[in-house]
């Protein structure tokens, strides 16, 4: 835990950066990680989505996030990957 960016300019609160990889039949926990509270989010979900796609031997995700994910780079390399893209605001 490090201090991190906090909403309510609060420089005494410790932050962590916590990411969960669920089933869509019974949201059964698959894996997770952690980052700093000063992690930028947008450089978490490709770290994320790489080791998923390992764990499961499959390319077919349902990515639920919110609009860190639409950076060129993220995008990019779902694409490459196959991976399928619903719009993003940025782009």
């Amino acid at each position: 835990m490090t201090h991190g960016y906090h909403k309510d300019h609060r420089p005494d609160c410790k932050q962590i950066l916590f990411g969960l990889n669920v089933t869509a039949d019974g949201h059964v926990p698959l894996s997770y990680q952690t980052d700093d509270g000063n992690q930028a989010d947008v450089t978490t979900p490709i770290p994320n989505w790489q080791p998923l796609r390992e764990l499961l031997e499959q390319e077919e995700f349902i990515d639920v996030a919110d609009s860190k994910l639409c950076s060129e780079e993220n995008l990019k390399t779902i694409a490459e990957h196959g991976g399928r893209l619903s719009k993003c605001p940025e782009f």
